[in-house]
């Protein structure tokens, strides 16, 4: 799987073409603790190679997807909202993603409800 050995260094330059939003890799954190990861999105398949990814970075096997559901995918897009991930089709999300933010389900409901956390869900229009 792609992560963070898979991430071009910036010296390298982007591809060919003109697109002003082009960058190798997406950072990755667990809400409320200070250490992050780099993954290049653009070396994944689709959401079931990005979740294999993220639990293997951080160890949380079978955690985000699944029965178990523990932890949450959110992340900030590139005009700055934060978006909970349901249904975003992989092309969209991969061109929108600006950070990758692991939230708890449970704390993630509780700043739902206590509108902390905007109620925006990336969905299929």
């Amino acid at each position: 799987m792609a992560g963070l050995e898979d991430c071009v260094s910036s010296i390298e330059g982007p591809p060919e073409g003109p697109d002003p939003f082009w960058r190798t890799c997406t950072k990755v954190l667990i809400h409320r603790l200070p250490i992050g990861r780099a993954i290049d999105l653009n070396r994944m398949d689709g959401y079931d190679d990005l979740i294999i990814v993220l639990e293997d970075l951080f160890g949380i096997w079978g955690e985000i997807r699944g029965a178990i559901g523990v932890w949450s995918i959110v992340y900030l897009n590139r005009d700055g909202e934060t978006v909970v991930l349901t249904d975003t089709p992989w092309p969209e999300f991969r061109s929108v993603v600006q950070k990758i933010v692991l939230y708890s389900t449970e704390e993630l409901m509780s700043m739902m409800m206590a509108a902390t956390m905007p109620l925006i869900s990336g969905t299929q229009q």
